[in-house]
């Protein structure tokens, strides 16, 4: 059974939406909440209309006095104006009150996607994007949709229903009234249309410079005890400058370009008023118009551009959006580099790992990290991998935890290609423990119960124990409760290394995988963690990768690689004894 891995490439850059975006992406994660989106848009009309109709009322309340009318006859009007008054401010609460929480409800589906697609497409996907670019897609991308949630769809649609009413009602006042507005209306409704490539491209490259600032931002943290050691502050405070730098000179050139459209769609709309003011007035000198009726032309101008003017606004933003939204449909969009085809899990698996004939490379156009790689881990032994770095150890690791898939050959447990397993069913079987471990920042306990949160505190207290972590766990200021900081930067690189072995263990996997997992314990301790580990009673299939001695010589079988190849099985002094090529690698 083969399966052809996924080239390893970095992702592409362009400036183009995906088409996914093209199709109405955004408005398709609206889909389980078109009830409240329909009660936000109605709250948005009656908003409009309740203040429509408050003009149109006032202006004609005035042209009846400038008529002459007493204020005893305007007095039924002004309470008519006033009652308008509380449905309109209840309409626009409503409103804004609808469209946020429809906002913070997508939004919050959205991070909880993009975390889960994250999670599916490691670790190959971080290979191809810096961690703090990532985070900004998760977290500043995802922000931004929340003007196109909570502050633009309401602002569209009466942009493309009021500024219609408007024209209809002053073509029923005079049909010059309403050919004058009209096109100043049109006009004023391209306005969004006129630079849109130049919008989107220019919006894509600031998002990506943010992305990118944001990234030279969680280096400059994380590496901070680095800079300080080599002296490169100042380097690196150039590096975050420079980004800095690219990000301010994509905004001001996307803020220009807006800055012309909004002064585009203003003077739009004052030449538009203005046009209809005087065709109003000169049909009233015509006689053709009554003289009061050319406030009540003044308001519907004013409604028919307004609107407009808020959708060029929107429009300017809506750039933006989409292309956050263009960076995290590509997170979601993308395609995992294994993909789970098993339905179900397998009933009962022997825990022996085999390599038949695997080869694998990490993109097409690279030579093979491994190939023609077999071996096999019987249940309950240890094999440990050895050779120079680059001899593929470490893949074959990867391999074994289903990372990657193999274009040539498999990788069985139990006789079962890991491609007919769950992943589910893998991850409770396999468990890892690298050489880089990460612990959160929480305490002791919380972070070993992250291998299995329903361990009691006993079974927490004897996984410690056989990772000889224990003993300096009680010594801290409060135990297992004590906080480790982030990445467990209160601890040492030993104390987090046995934390790490402990959490796997907790995990009762019956396959474990040690990629230099002892690198950062002492003997004594290394030597305690293996006989525990065999003190288990052969519970756990292990796979070790190895440059130490003592791990080598500990190991039941030990397989040289070189290459990607595999030149060597047997034990440690059987290596010894004929291999000068293992000779080399211990005395080195």
């Amino acid at each position: 059974m083969t399966t052809a891995v996924t080239p390893v490439q970095p992702e592409s850059r362009t400036p183009t939406e995906p088409a996914s975006v093209r199709r109405g992406a955004l408005l398709s994660l609206l889909r389980p909440q078109r009830g409240r989106l329909a009660a936000a848009i109605g709250c948005g009309l009656l908003d409009q209309g309740f203040a429509l109709a408050a003009a149109l009322l006032g202006a004609a309340l005035v042209g009846r006095a400038l008529n002459g009318e007493s204020a005893g006859a305007l007095v039924p009007g002004l309470i008519l104006l006033a009652a308008l008054v509380l449905p309109k401010v209840l309409a626009a609460w409503a409103e804004s009150y609808l469209a946020h929480d429809l906002a913070f409800r997508v939004l919050a589906e959205l991070r909880d996607r993009c975390y889960r697609k994250l999670a599916a497409l490691t670790p190959g996907y971080l290979l191809r994007r810096r961690s703090g670019d990532i985070g900004a897609t998760a977290m500043a991308d995802v922000e931004i949709l929340e003007l196109f949630f909570a502050h633009s769809l309401t602002p569209l649609v009466v942009a493309a229903s009021v500024p219609p009413a408007c024209l209809v009602a002053a073509f029923w006042l005079h049909p010059l009234v309403g050919a004058a507005l009209l096109p100043a209306v049109v006009a004023m409704a391209t306005v969004p249309f006129w630079l849109r490539r130049r919008s989107a491209a220019q919006a894509e490259r600031m998002r990506e410079a943010a992305g990118e600032a944001a990234s030279e931002a969680v280096d400059a943290v994380q590496g901070l005890s680095e800079t300080l050691v080599f002296g490169r502050q100042e380097h690196q405070a150039a590096r975050l400058n420079a980004a800095t730098g690219r990000l301010n000179r994509a905004s001001r050139a996307h803020r220009s370009r807006g800055g012309v459209e909004k002064a585009a769609g203003d003077a739009i709309a004052a030449v538009g008023l203005i046009a209809v003011l005087l065709v109003a007035l000169s049909l009233v000198n015509t006689g053709s118009l009554a003289a009061d009726q050319v406030v009540i032309v003044a308001v519907l101008g004013g409604f028919a551009f307004l609107p407009l003017m808020s959708l060029v606004d929107t429009w300017r933003e809506l750039s933006t959006i989409r292309a956050a939204a263009a960076r995290l449909l590509r997170i979601l969009d993308a395609p995992p580099d294994v993909v789970e085809q098993a339905a179900r899990p397998v009933a009962r698996i022997e825990p022996e790992v085999t390599f038949d004939q695997v080869t694998f490379r990490y993109g097409p156009d690279l030579p093979d990290a491994v190939s023609e790689v077999s071996f096999t881990i019987p249940a309950g032994r240890t094999v440990a991998l050895a050779g120079h770095s680059g001899a593929g150890k470490s893949t074959c690791a990867s391999l074994l935890l289903r990372h990657w898939d193999a274009s040539a050959g498999s990788v069985r447990i139990g006789g079962h290609d890991l491609r007919d397993l769950p992943f589910d069913q893998l991850r409770s079987t396999v468990v890892a423990v690298p050489q880089d471990t990460y612990l959160f920042a929480m305490s002791v306990r919380d972070n070993l119960r992250l291998a299995r949160p329903d361990a009691t505190d006993a079974e927490v207290e004897q996984a410690a124990r056989t990772a000889c972590a224990h003993d300096f766990v009680t010594a801290l200021p409060d135990g297992y409760d004590t906080l480790v900081g982030e990445r467990g930067a209160h601890l040492s690189g030993g104390q987090r290394q046995r934390l790490a072995i402990a959490r796997a263990l907790l995990t009762r996997a019956p396959v474990l995988v040690l990629d230099e997992a002892v690198s950062n314990l002492d003997a004594d301790s290394e030597a305690a963690i293996d006989e525990a580990l065999r003190a288990a009673g052969g519970r756990h299939t292990t796979l070790v990768v190895a440059h130490r001695p003592s791990t080598l010589r500990t190991a039941d079988t030990v397989v040289l690689m070189n290459a990607g190849r595999v030149v060597d099985i047997g034990h440690h002094d059987d290596l010894l004894t004929r291999s000068p090529e293992y000779r080399r690698l211990l005395a080195r």
